[in-house]
């Protein structure tokens, strides 16, 4: 987490410049395996890592201990307050083991100096660049100063600025709102070289999107290069107009200074996965997943949504005869399955190609046509039927118009007209598209206009057909059985 609003308040009193409280054990601890070089000048002392317990004493190997400060060598002197042993000077320079009955480890000012130059350090750290709101909350909020390097090299300086000012004619006055909506702030340090390896840095402001509520708003980018330092949640006073927010508080203000966040590491960057040196994540390949893997909605691997996929697949039946009762249900003629065919042919194929479903025609004869009259209708035939070619042939033949009639399915005029010409007696004629029935559709035929000087008169209409909804491939099939294709 980021070290956000770090206070501290040391305050060391050292009258012997030692703190004689310490974390005691409960029971002490033998420790053997200390070793220490005493100093080369004075003073002659080495510090044990614990305070030692007086009544079972220090000992070190060529050593005795004394009740002073030692004047000879070979001797030692032991502080069981603070945990300090004293050497003679012609000692110096020389490595020893002391042994001794830790009782628990003490702070000394050398600590507590320590302590507080790191503790400095991370306030420092911590005040740079930091953005906080005014004292007296308003619309605006101040920017500390801080150094920055740039490019590894320039040492750049941002003397903050204590009215970063957001409101009607501040300096970064902000867009206006639709009344009562959120909107969010980015600030951000931009640094532009001038002329090397001078440097300019600029305080600059990104909005993003308004919305409703401040978790729908779309939040501004902040451009590669630039020192990302806060994100500011801003609210529309109820006016409308630019700059016209509520007061910005602590609470509006996200810290979003690198430094003070912890990198998030992806799996894929960790190096060693293939290894197992990381086991709590998947191996980049080979990997395997036990138990049961929840996933939340929306969450996609290789682009396929994992929840309504789940759905898809929890509807599939899990026994053979489960899968076998869905495909029945899809069975039969059009299926695309090949249970009711024969080598990948169905019935009315087979019955096509033996003759059994040959060309048929139907007559209609009319005596004396009109123009938009309806000559014969209501003809139901036996069964769907394929209608794919019309013959018209007139004892007189119309003159100075064509003789134009069409077909009625269901008192509605399908397919391509069948136009006998000026002066021409018959002909023959493709109907386009061929026309396909199913039960109980009626068939008519309608007169559209006849010829001016003769209209021409009883007229023979001769329709052609086959019988089922594949007429197509029957016609075909029916013709090739008797010799020949038209």
């Amino acid at each position: 987490m980021p070290l956000i609003n770090l206070k501290t308040d040391i305050q060391v009193k050292t009258d012997t410049e030692f703190s004689v409280e310490y974390n005691r054990r409960t029971a002490g601890r033998l420790i053997e395996n200390e070793f220490h070089v005493i100093p080369s000048s004075y003073p002659y002392v080495v510090r044990l890592e614990e305070v030692p317990d007086i009544r079972t004493k220090v000992t070190i190997v060529g050593y005795t201990e004394a009740v002073a400060i030692p004047t000879q060598a070979g001797n030692f002197y032991a502080d069981y307050n603070i945990g300090y042993v004293y050497f003679y000077e012609d000692d110096k320079g020389k490595s020893v083991n002391p042994r001794y009955v830790g009782l628990g480890s003490l702070v000394d000012a050398t600590d507590i100096n320590l302590i507080v130059s790191r503790l400095k350090e991370i306030l420092d750290l911590v005040r740079m660049f930091k953005v906080l709101p005014q004292e007296i909350v308003n619309r605006s909020v101040k920017v500390l100063e801080g150094v920055v390097c740039v490019s590894g090299l320039y040492k750049v300086t941002y003397y903050g600025n204590n009215n970063v000012n957001f409101g009607p004619q501040g300096g970064h006055t902000l867009t206006a709102m639709p009344t009562g909506y959120y909107n969010k702030v980015a600030l951000a340090l931009q640094c532009v070289e001038m002329v090397s390896p001078l440097y300019l840095s600029t305080l600059i402001s990104l909005e993003g999107t308004p919305a409703e509520t401040a978790n729908e708003v779309d939040e501004p980018i902040v451009p590669t290069g630039f020192i990302p330092l806060a994100m500011i949640t801003v609210h529309d006073d109820g006016s409308g107009d630019p700059g016209t927010i509520d007061n910005i508080t602590q609470e509006d203000i996200e810290d979003i200074r690198p430094w003070l966040t912890t990198a998030a590491i992806a799996h894929g960057t960790l190096f060693g996965l293939a290894a197992d040196d990381h086991p709590q994540y998947l191996s980049r390949s080979g990997g395997i997943l036990t138990g049961d893997v929840g996933c939340d909605a929306e969450i996609k691997i290789d682009g396929r949504d994992l929840s309504a996929d789940g759905e898809k697949l929890d509807a599939i039946p899990d026994s053979a005869s489960g899968r076998f009762d869905e495909l029945k249900e899809l069975d039969g003629h059009g299926s695309g399955l090949d249970a009711d065919k024969l080598d990948g042919y169905d019935a009315q194929y087979i019955l096509a190609r033996a003759g059994l479903n040959p060309p048929q025609y139907f007559n209609i004869y009319v005596e004396t046509p009109a123009d938009e009259q309806t000559v014969f209708n209501y003809w139901i035939p036996d069964g769907p039927i394929y209608l794919y070619r019309v013959g018209v042939f007139a004892m007189a033949a119309p003159e100075g118009a064509d003789l134009t009639f069409r077909v009625l399915q269901n008192n509605v005029e399908v397919g391509s007209a069948f136009v006998l010409a000026d002066g021409i007696p018959g002909a023959l004629f493709a109907i386009s598209p061929a026309i396909v029935t199913i039960d109980g559709d009626y068939l008519g035929i309608k007169c559209k206009s006849v010829g001016t000087g003769v209209a021409g008169s009883k007229v023979t209409i001769t329709l052609y057909f086959t019988k089922g909804m594949d007429g197509a491939r029957d016609l075909k099939c029916s013709m090739a059985a008797q010799g020949g294709i038209s």
